[in-house]
């Protein structure tokens, strides 16, 4: 039996519930049981800096779609037909820090663009849920790397790649803690 994982983090403007919120930077990582498989990563806001803000990446990716640049609802048929290409039409695991975040823009980028169908099991696997449980209280990514010992660089924090790395690492680290 195959076990499709999809490790994924989101930089967006807002939280998702506002269908006007737009997905800004996307790293998707698919695995096989314990096998990586493929990356799926955009970067729509062409940002130079590594200090994350919302409204000046906003307005960066504004520039871009006038310059021409693709945005995230142009680029979503090439992320389907990639994640089509990964699962082969199977339903996968999301599994992200904070799933519900993710898992909420992901949702919408795609009913956005006319998908409706099930691509993913529910509810998503929270990696933040396990280490909250794991250390009884509520901590950000960067807190569970240390808590975990996982070494962080602050200044790639909320960058997509990097935190779909960091997840992707405590992720295994919490599992491997269960199973010994």
């Amino acid at each position: 039996m195959v076990i499709r994982r999809l490790f994924v983090d989101v930089e967006a403007t807002g939280d998702g519930f506002d269908p006007n919120h737009t997905i800004l930077q996307i790293c998707a990582r698919y695995f096989e049981n314990e096998k990586f498989v493929s990356e799926y990563y955009k970067d729509y806001s062409d940002r130079e800096d590594t200090v994350y803000a919302y409204e000046a990446i906003r307005r960066r990716a504004e520039k871009n779609r006038e310059a021409g640049h693709i945005s995230a609802e142009e680029d979503l048929p090439n992320f389907m037909d990639w994640l089509h290409k990964q699962t082969k039409g199977h339903n996968c695991y999301f599994i992200g820090y904070n799933c519900a975040w993710d898992f909420r823009h992901v949702k919408n980028w795609m009913k956005k663009g006319g998908l409706h169908k099930r691509y993913f099991f529910e509810p998503c696997v929270c990696v933040m849920l396990l280490c909250t449980q794991r250390f009884d209280t509520h901590l950000s990514l960067f807190k569970s790397a240390e808590r975990l010992g996982v070494a962080v660089d602050e200044s790639k924090l909320h960058d997509a790649r990097y935190d779909t790395d960091l997840t992707i690492e405590l992720y295994k680290q919490l599992v491997q803690k269960l199973k010994s």
